[in-house]
């Protein structure tokens, strides 16, 4: 997940496996939909898209600390994505990182003061302080 590379990615490639990855994720598959977009992270990883994927997928599973460096990554290279932020702040939240997560859920109502999801959760999170 690490390492940045001045070479570009194998567009052709990588747009085989998103597609892969969206048709897993299509029909339901959300294991090989992961297989697909760990292939797409093994080609370019910068990929937003792979890496909020496998940080919501490791959140799902309970891995809520092993979902942080994927989550972080992609808030870093996307710091305009709203659903991005939010995600993040749930993630620092459930891991007990209460600044943090008010910190990520704050920016992305910054960035969209009508983001009701990330509103009420940082309205919980303040509460748990």
């Amino acid at each position: 997940m690490s390492g940045e590379s001045s070479a570009k990615p194998p567009l052709a490639e990588v747009a085989l496996e998103l597609r892969a990855a969206h048709a897993a994720l299509g029909q339901r598959r959300p294991d090989d939909a992961e297989a697909a977009f760990k292939r797409v992270l093994a080609l370019d990883p910068d990929h937003v898209e792979a890496l909020h994927f496998l940080g919501l997928q490791a959140f799902t599973r309970g891995a809520v600390e092993g979902s942080l460096p994927y989550l972080e990554r992609a808030a870093a290279l996307d710091p305009q994505s709203t659903p991005l932020l939010k995600n993040l702040g749930v993630a620092y939240g459930e891991a007990g990182r209460n600044t943090e997560a008010l910190d990520a859920l704050s920016r992305a109502l910054t960035l969209d003061p009508e983001f009701l999801v990330a509103s009420r959760r940082r309205s919980r999170t303040t509460s748990a302080q």
